[in-house]
């Protein structure tokens, strides 16, 4: 009930109370519903096509898969294709659901798993205000709300261990933040996540500071309790919060070196090589002792990054993501190499700076959606890069980045099917598992 109301209260659209009724405290409007799904992929027998378009508010309890999640798209405005449907689903409750696989792929090739969040879930979905996440998911992934133009509130299960960035849009002030709730008074262990992202974090009451002193200090720069605005936060407590964050920079300088560093990097064909954007690797097939004579290079690599602190690396060859797969994996790494150029989507840290440049903390990884070796169609495979180091500054009197990455783990959804480098070893193991990427603009 407590989560009812907080969810009621964050909607200015609403004017109905919580209550005991028939509508699940949605009131008597017949454009709120409550539906229970009972079996996985029912949802389309137990709503008529005429209705859904009408439905502003809806409470879902039930397990959902893929088909499901169909429906509740089309509601909020877009349909498996990506395309508009008209659907003014407002505010979504889907805290008593389960999420399973099976069913239709929602959105492109993309389908549903355990307790996931999954890429795309809810992509492009404009009507959407308020959404309250199923009390079992563990994981969102990233662009799963991407251009939810609309959407100004998230409840999150107390259960989360990974969360990639709920936002793709820049803010221009706190008032225009959307709102993050969860009500764990304790903070959930987090195994992966995106930092700096946009939005106010409400917690429990008297839970403000061990959440500002866990991972979720890195994701969230405003954290708040129940009841709170940012006004009620004493000014000296917010001042001694904010001057620096955990790398010793104040918001002011982090979000100025942010500002320089986004933008995208073409590189120069102008003759000098340090101006050309390329990719270093090692080459096990060159002739040659030290790692040095093995080093390659692949040149026409784009950078983009972001001021939200996201960037990408496209037209990665597949020959130079898959070269260090296992020859028991030689159906993937031939699926992979012979296929079109990647993207590296990933985020940074700035952890350092000087007057000329700054230190960055990266990560990222590379996505297919759908990969077909061994004569199977496999969803979700996944290339992780570790977390590693990188560095802006000039060259030349061009900004340029460089980004030392390693290739982790290759993982099916969630399942790891192989390692390749654990960020522990050195030598000729971290030789052939990093990437180094230079672009400049």
């Amino acid at each position: 009930m407590k989560q009812c109301l907080l969810f009621l209260l964050s909607l200015l659209c609403i004017t109905t109370a919580c209550s005991n009724d028939d509508n699940n405290g949605y009131g008597d409007s017949s454009a709120a519903r409550s539906i229970h799904v009972k079996n996985a992929g029912t949802l389309p027998d137990l709503i008529s096509e005429y209705e859904m378009y009408k439905i502003t508010d809806l409470k879902v309890s039930g397990v959902l898969n893929g088909t499901d999640i169909i429906i509740l798209r089309k509601m909020a405005g877009c349909d498996e294709q990506g395309k508009q449907t008209g659907g003014i689903l407002a505010n979504l409750d889907m805290s008593d659901t389960k999420i399973v696989p099976g069913g239709e792929s929602y959105y492109g090739r993309y389908q549903t798993d355990y307790d996931i969040i999954n890429r795309y879930m809810f992509y492009e979905c404009a009507s959407l205000k308020s959404i309250i996440l199923p009390n079992s998911v563990t994981t969102i992934k990233s662009v799963a709300f991407a251009d939810c133009d609309n959407l100004k509130s998230v409840t999150l299960p107390s259960n989360i261990h990974k969360l990639a960035v709920l936002f793709n849009t820049d803010y221009n002030d706190y008032e225009n933040y959307p709102l993050i709730y969860i009500f764990s008074s304790t903070p959930p262990e987090l195994s992966d996540y995106a930092p700096n992202q946009s939005g106010i974090l409400y917690v429990p009451k008297g839970c403000r500071k061990k959440y500002i002193n866990s991972d979720w200090g890195d994701i969230f720069e405003i954290i708040l309790e129940e009841g709170e605005t940012i006004d009620d936060i004493s000014e000296n407590e917010e001042d001694s919060e904010n001057e620096e964050d955990d790398h010793g920079l104040s918001p002011e300088v982090e979000s100025s070196y942010r500002t320089s560093i986004s933008g995208s990097y073409f590189g120069s064909t102008g003759g000098n090589w340090q101006l050309e954007n390329k990719i270093y690797f090692y080459n096990d097939t060159i002739d040659g002792k030290t790692v040095a004579e093995k080093t390659d290079s692949v040149v026409n690599v784009i950078g983009r990054f972001s001021t939200d602190s996201t960037f990408t690396i496209s037209n990665v060859p597949g020959r130079v993501l898959a070269k260090e797969f296992p020859d028991e994996y030689s159906d993937m790494k031939k699926a992979i190499e012979d296929g079109p150029a990647q993207i590296i989507n990933g985020w940074y840290i700035i952890n350092n700076v000087a007057e000329d440049g700054a230190a960055l903390i990266v990560a990222g990884e590379v996505t297919f959606p759908s990969l077909t070796y061994g004569g199977t169609t496999h969803n979700d495979i996944r290339i992780e890069f570790l977390q590693s180091l990188a560095a802006f500054g000039y060259i030349s009197g061009r900004k340029a980045v460089e980004l030392q990455m390693y290739v982790g783990s290759v993982y099916e959804g969630e399942n790891k099917l192989f390692e390749i480098y654990d960020g522990q070893s050195y030598g000729i193991e971290q030789a052939k598992a990093q990437l180094l990427v230079r672009v400049v603009r």
